[in-house]
């Protein structure tokens, strides 16, 4: 089991606006943010026999207390650190919630190879599920959630015989589509 529980008080001035003043100069106007952020990560994992297998759940929940601000502070639900059936940009918001559910085994688990400078350990599979969503809005709509599932090749190795590596291929699908502007163009992620 892991817990994470980070508190951030921020405080920042972004985005100027510009006004002329009386004597014709530019002048730039700072709005003036000071945010309060709380992000919890919790990890359960679970061996499963005798260890060689595991079963994973990962929660996520994060806020922006307050009111809403600009996207520049938004917390992201999706990429590699989050649902990976999305880009990383694809979901981001005041306010996140996300749930991972992973199951990974080993497929070999002594390769004992060497290829300069790599030591080759072990190949595992695993196949996961993501829901979850970001938003600005207070109020939650689950109705609004997304999905998606994939699948996951990691190779797990040592580096110059001494550190920890891993090099992985990983596939996923996002189950709902959906449309946000961006840039003054609509990019659909999803499906």
């Amino acid at each position: 089991r892991k817990v994470k529980i980070e508190y951030q008080y921020e405080t920042s001035k972004i985005n100027p606006e510009y006004t002329v003043d009386e004597g014709n100069n530019l002048i730039s106007v700072y709005t003036r943010n000071n945010l309060h952020k709380l992000d919890v990560n919790w990890l359960e994992l679970v061996g499963l026999f005798g260890n060689r297998h595991s079963l994973s759940l990962k929660l996520r929940a994060a806020t922006i207390f307050g009111p809403q601000v600009d996207d520049f502070y938004n917390f992201y639900a999706s990429g590699l650190p989050g649902m990976k059936g999305y880009p990383f940009y694809a979901l981001g918001g005041g306010r996140l919630f996300t749930a991972n559910l992973t199951y990974r085994f080993p497929l070999i688990t002594n390769i004992d190879t060497r290829i300069a400078p790599f030591y080759l350990d072990k190949l595992y599979f695993g196949i996961y599920g993501d829901w979850g969503n970001a938003w600005d809005e207070k109020d939650v709509k689950l109705n609004q959630f997304k999905k998606d599932i994939g699948a996951e090749l990691r190779l797990q190795m040592f580096s110059a015989y001494t550190f920890p590596t891993s090099l992985f291929v990983n596939a996923s699908y996002g189950f709902d589509s959906f449309t946000k502007n961006f840039q003054g163009k609509d990019v659909t992620y999803g499906k």
